[in-house]
């Protein structure tokens, strides 16, 4: 059976919290009025802004999703989009190391 992206997301969120208590924040984004934004905004030291968007294995973004993606990337911010708790744990580990 396929792993739901909701079990995806929280088992990162799980991760983050274990492993960097008090230094960085998994933010759930529920944005009133603008449905599309990224799942997670993860916030931490020296201002990092990370928003991730988690979907099932071999699922792609939604137009709504992906013209978002493309608004906040135009901004500056990071935006990912991670199908395994393990992308979702590297693309952090890689964005994190440039920005330390």
């Amino acid at each position: 059976m396929q792993r739901l992206e909701k079990d995806t997301e929280k088992s990162f969120v799980d991760w983050l919290e274990t492993f960097y208590v008090n230094e960085y924040y998994a933010l759930k984004l529920s944005v009133l009025g603008r449905v599309g934004f990224p799942d997670r905004l993860i916030v931490g030291r020296k201002a990092f802004v990370m928003f991730i968007e988690f979907k099932r294995v071999g699922e792609e973004p939604r137009k709504l999703q992906l013209y978002w993606h493309k608004k906040l990337r135009a901004l500056g911010f990071i935006v990912v989009v991670c199908e395994t708790k393990e992308g979702a744990i590297s693309e952090f580990k890689k964005y994190r190391k440039k920005h330390i």
